[in-house]
């Protein structure tokens, strides 16, 4: 009779349930790494690509700047930064709460090419 059927349910100790468990910890712990490290790395691609096309308007722009969002993209976009041959880079450390943000911002011009710019431009 369809309507006495008991649905049998599928037999599980509890070790393989602390098994089941630990295996799902574990991906969610592998998931959250590789979302991690595909932000940072898209966000570090993105500030490079920036960086470079700022060369384009070296003598254009007094100052560039950029969000980073990830610490430790910091070294890289240093690096990058050193490669492009900026003369200055100044980091701005910003917050609300808990979340802190960086603010890199650099220059191509040299101190001279900046007093010069000060002069014409800003006075």
């Amino acid at each position: 009779n369809p309507l006495t059927t008991k649905i049998k349910e599928p037999y599980m100790t509890l070790e393989n349930s602390l098994i089941a468990k630990s295996k799902l910890i574990a991906l969610s712990y592998y998931i959250i790494y590789e979302i991690h490290n595909t932000v940072s790395k898209e966000e570090l691609n993105f500030i490079s690509n920036v960086i470079h096309e700022s060369k384009i308007f070296a003598e254009n722009c007094f100052w560039f700047t950029t969000l980073v969002a990830k610490q430790s993209n910091l070294k890289g976009i240093y690096k990058i930064l050193n490669k492009e041959k900026v003369t200055e880079v100044k980091t701005i450390k910003m917050g609300t709460g808990n979340k802190v943000s960086r603010i890199v911002v650099w220059t191509f011009l040299s101190k001279e090419q900046q007093n010069e710019w000060r002069d014409k431009r800003w006075k």
